[in-house]
């Protein structure tokens, strides 16, 4: 995933190749013993999608992510601003496109490791070079 990242740097981002991101990092199709759905967004079955803390006696909600409905369109337009020109500098655009990602959460797992693998996408072309240390 991260090499596919940094040497096609140059490339779009598009979904399709976030999903392949994604279906790679899962290739039994299991996180530890936990089946994970990949190929499409994530959905609000067992409600939203939360990051939380459980100390004893008191749930703490930290960050609730959009909408599984408004997935398709929000990341559309990260997509379209990731893609596109702008006066953003590249090593800025790499921070901003890991945080939007990660913000979004738009996939049932492995969220955390593609934010990580869209940020090398940015640095390897601010920097120009594949290479990541």
């Amino acid at each position: 995933m991260v090499m596919d990242a940094t040497s096609r740097c140059a490339e779009p981002l598009t979904l399709a190749r976030l999903f392949g991101w994604q279906a790679a990092l899962f290739p039994t199709g299991y996180s530890g013993l936990t089946p994970v759905t990949f190929g499409r967004f994530r959905d609000d079955a067992s409600g939203p999608m939360q990051v939380v803390s459980v100390p004893v006696g008191r749930l703490r909600v930290h960050f609730e992510g959009p909408p599984a409905a408004l997935l398709p369109a929000e990341v559309d337009r990260f997509l379209t601003w990731a893609n596109e020109a702008s006066d953003v500098p590249l090593l800025l655009k790499a921070g901003l496109a890991h945080l939007w990602f990660v913000t979004l959460h738009p996939f049932e797992d492995g969220n955390g490791r593609i934010a990580g693998a869209v940020g090398d996408l940015f640095l390897a072309r601010a920097d120009g070079s594949s290479h990541r240390f």
